[in-house]
């Protein structure tokens, strides 16, 4: 029979919900968890009311947008990124309500942000056709601004060592023992980010160097940045302390979603591991 179901949150009404009626016809017995990775994607969820991740959404969703309804301007854009070496060049949408989807939106927009903005900047100032003329030029309008690439940018390094997490949790060979163990590694890799955001932010500090070196690399060119965005605007400590105030959003969300006091329990688990070195030590 069955011994434990593991479900969303919304899924665990004990009358009504699906762990009730799995309870009511098979077993009153079975267990009920949460699910850890789908606990992961909602650790935005408290944070969805501060502005500068409403502007990162933004920027994804403008972009997307720009290309997904029109197979013409996606061929151009294709055609001209292929030039410098582009790869992933297709911009995905997120799911709204799962931040962690962000990442890979994020990611690619990444890869490809010195040369997007160049072919924003010639579209908008070339094209014969006025209609994506005007659409580049509000994307664009977005993009030229240190401040909301370096948003992109701080998002992606905190999101990395969540999407991890999550990943973890979703692997088929994910025992009880774990599971704190991951947690941990999440927590050690977000605290730096509570010190220096802009330091320890690995993607946040490679591209503020680049905006003082005045050359922004890609894996197969160097743009003069200068030519690509504004570096004069934006306050960085603003970013600063809003990558403080998220960082600190989410750390409370992993304490109040994953009880961190059954780490003992989960971690004895450690003794049933048939792969783990020190199982005969631990068991006797």
């Amino acid at each position: 029979g069955m011994a434990c179901a593991t479900t969303d949150g919304a899924l665990q009404g004990h009358l009504t919900g699906f762990l009730g009626q799995l309870r009511s016809k098979l077993s009153p017995y079975i267990l009920g968890v949460h699910c850890a990775a789908h606990r992961t994607a909602l650790l935005f969820a408290d944070a969805a009311d501060l502005e500068e991740l409403g502007e990162v959404d933004d920027i994804i969703t403008s972009v997307h947008g720009l290309f997904s309804k029109s197979p013409k301007r996606l061929q151009q854009w294709e055609r001209f990124a292929s030039k410098y070496g582009a790869t992933a060049i297709k911009f995905p949408l997120f799911a709204k309500q799962r931040w962690l989807s962000r990442t890979g939106c994020v990611r690619t927009l990444l890869a490809n942000l010195p040369i997007l903005i160049r072919y924003l900047r010639l579209v908008s100032e070339f094209s014969a056709d006025k209609r994506w003329h005007a659409a580049a030029a509000v994307v664009l309008e977005k993009l030229d601004s240190k401040r909301a690439l370096l948003l992109l940018h701080v998002a992606a390094d905190l999101l990395q060592p969540l999407e991890q997490l999550n990943l973890k949790f979703q692997s088929d060979d994910l025992l009880p023992h774990h599971v704190p163990e991951a947690i941990d590694t999440c927590m050690r890799a977000l605290e730096p980010l509570l010190l220096q955001p802009l330091v320890n932010g690995e993607r946040a500090k490679v591209f503020l160097a680049e905006v003082r070196d005045g050359v922004w690399s890609t894996t197969r060119n160097r743009f003069p940045i200068s030519n690509i965005i504004n570096c004069n605007d934006g306050d960085d400590a603003e970013v600063d302390a809003f990558v403080i105030k998220l960082v600190k959003v989410v750390i409370k969300g992993i304490k109040a979603r994953f009880d961190l006091k059954d780490t003992d329990l989960l971690s004895a688990f450690r003794a049933f591991d048939p792969i783990c070195p020190d199982t005969e030590s631990v068991a006797g």
